[in-house]
């Protein structure tokens, strides 16, 4: 953080256009043995696992900054790494949550997590008062506010393409649709880990997959990672 940047003194830290962040050039990634960090953005896990305690920064993205509220129908495009948490954060705050998305696969594991989800074609006629895009995609972003009620919210969070990543200006003008772009996340992580010890159970489906740090160069390279939503890499 900088005493002279307005977004630090305004605490949202994560749009400092001098922020340092893991696995951001020039900034290495947090996959090795020891890190330096500050202290003063380091937090005890305190009874938490280091495999539930890991799940704190995807936990961290989206919600509190869509204003959504009790009874609120959302809708989550994407069911992976950031939209299953997405959905979590979203029911914590007594919200009605569907997920869409094109796999299968996906879709098996999302119901075993406890939510509705279905292919995005199910959706196709309805609207809801929030709809959190996580793909990225043309077609999501397409959809998302397709889906999103007049007067709703389309949060944006999935990154893609600068070139594919467009939407219709006149309809957002014209429905009144509020647009917010969500970039990593700032003074959350408290919040994280209250919300992974109120769903530990339904996040175990995230420890399905575990690899020692050794086995990691050949797990990317091989591209293994693809078959789970979530691979946790341990120390031992």
């Amino acid at each position: 953080m900088s005493d002279h940047c307005q977004y630090c003194r305004r605490g949202v830290y994560n749009l400092c256009p001098d922020v340092k962040f893991f696995a951001t050039p020039p900034i290495d990634g947090a996959l090795q043995e020891y890190v330096l960090h500050p202290a003063a953005f380091t937090f005890s896990v305190d009874d938490l696992s280091p495999e539930e305690a890991c799940l704190s920064e995807p936990l961290s993205y989206a919600v509190r900054q869509a204003e959504i509220a009790l009874g609120h129908e959302i809708l989550v495009i994407g069911a992976g790494p950031l939209g299953l948490p997405t959905a979590f954060a979203a029911e914590s705050q007594g919200t009605i949550v569907g997920l869409a998305y094109i796999n299968p696969e996906r879709l098996k594991v999302v119901r075993q997590a406890g939510f509705d989800a279905a292919f995005s074609s199910y959706y196709e006629g309805k609207h809801c008062d929030a709809v959190f895009e996580c793909t990225g995609t043309s077609g999501g972003i397409r959809s998302a506010q397709n889906l999103g009620r007049t007067g709703g919210i389309v949060a944006l969070i999935g990154m893609g393409q600068s070139a594919t990543m467009h939407l219709d200006s006149l309809d957002i003008i014209v429905r009144g649709l509020r647009v917010i772009g969500i970039f990593r996340y700032a003074n959350i992580y408290p919040m994280a880990r209250t919300l992974i010890r109120r769903y530990r159970e339904r996040l175990r489906i995230f420890q399905s997959s575990r690899i020692p740090l050794s086995e990691l160069p050949h797990f990317l390279k091989t591209k293994q990672y693809v078959h789970y939503i979530k691979t946790i890499v341990s120390l031992n």
